[in-house]
């Protein structure tokens, strides 16, 4: 017998040791330290009723200017991919998909992604020219900044409208939860006439 095996076995068993305990360490601080982990209070989290004060005019108008810019991102994204403005590399078959010029197929991930963005920006314009409109932005006697703030939203719900226009066959304007129905193909021009009446 080598007299180095009982010095590896020993070495062996001590780190075994040592992970154990310090498993078991963790484990111990963890459990104790995450009794109260799902319990959290989110101080950014911003209800319905804070959106009803003047104060929040900003940052709706913001926020819709966010939205309108990641939808059309998102829409640029396939077309971007498939004119060869940008350039297809890896294992992502949709991209490859688009890469060909396949631009067509709905069940392209990237493809379909975007309207969901595109419905929130859609969504955001509506409700904040008319929170902004219910604040008394749009009356004679509204400051400067609060006209300039009207003027960014009627601009963004302008450039969505117009944008879903040129990108979709169909639109359904639903409310938050509750579901619209289809404009139809027939009436997609109707989005130009409200973009330019915005």
């Amino acid at each position: 017998m080598n007299p180095y095996n009982g010095i590896k076995r020993s070495i062996l068993r001590t780190r075994r040791l040592r992970g154990a305990v310090t498993a078991v360490a963790t484990t111990a601080v963890l459990s104790v330290a995450g009794c109260d982990i799902l319990e959290v209070s989110n101080p950014n989290n911003v209800s319905e009723e804070a959106l009803v004060n003047p104060a929040a005019a900003a940052p709706l108008v913001n926020g819709l200017v966010a939205s309108t810019t990641r939808a059309i991102a998102a829409i640029l994204t396939s077309y971007s991919t498939a004119s060869d403005e940008l350039i297809w590399v890896g294992s992502r078959d949709a991209y490859n998909q688009l890469d060909l010029g396949g631009v067509g197929d709905p069940s392209n991930e990237f493809v379909d992604a975007s309207f969901f963005y595109v419905a929130e920006a859609r969504y955001l314009a509506n409700n904040a020219i008319d929170r902004l409109v219910a604040f008394g932005f749009e009356e004679a006697d509204a400051d400067d900044d609060e006209k300039l703030l009207l003027a960014r939203a009627y601009l963004y719900s302008a450039v969505i409208y117009t944008t879903i226009a040129d990108q979709f066959d169909d639109f359904a304007f639903s409310n938050k939860t509750i579901p619209g129905e289809n404009i139809g193909p027939a009436n997609m021009v109707q989005l130009y006439d409200s973009a330019i009446a915005y």
